[in-house]
């Protein structure tokens, strides 16, 4: 398919529509595309959203209901250097990132039904920080409401796991 105007000068863009169970695609037009390098998906099962690191360092999220309306994106952190995951703990959004000053991971819950940031300042997981350039390679999952978060640090020839509890609330 062509590429979208709003995304020509963008190497990565996000864009969508929805389809039905039998492949035909419902309502008129895809959504509007977004300039989004990285993005990261969760849906809470009434919508989704969608999260990722803006070019000014900030985590950007944008709520996308299931009519299909993209809600206008939000500040869920002010300085994140890479988003590392999203989820959904049955009440809230989770998005960790690793902080672009201390390089700390940090996460913060976002509210399903407005987008905004219930933790505006993050919350720290990590007591070292991730060193620079290497892939931390995390990941989230979510068991009886309480996120856990992985992820890799130490030395490049030494990779430590480690593992964090977020507890919902």
């Amino acid at each position: 398919p062509a590429r979208p105007t709003a995304c020509e000068h963008s190497p990565v863009c996000l864009c969508g529509a929805r389809f039905g169970p039998d492949g035909t695609m419902l309502g008129a037009s895809n959504f509007p595309p977004i300039s989004v390098p990285q993005p990261y998906v969760a849906g809470d099962g009434s919508g989704w959203l969608v999260a990722w690191v803006a070019p000014d360092y900030t985590l950007r999220a944008s709520r996308i209901l299931t009519d299909g309306t993209v809600e206008p994106d939000t500040t869920a952190a002010s300085s994140a250097h890479r988003l590392l995951g999203l989820v959904h703990d049955g009440e809230h959004y989770v998005a960790a990132w690793i902080d672009r000053l201390d390089l700390h991971l940090y996460a913060a819950r976002i509210d399903p039904a407005t987008g905004a940031t219930l933790d505006p300042a993050g919350i720290k997981i990590s007591t070292t920080p991730v060193p620079f350039g290497v892939d931390p390679s995390a990941s989230m999952a979510v068991a009886g409401g309480a996120v856990g978060i992985s992820w890799q640090g130490g030395a490049k020839d030494e990779r430590d796991v480690y593992f964090a509890r977020l507890d919902n609330g």
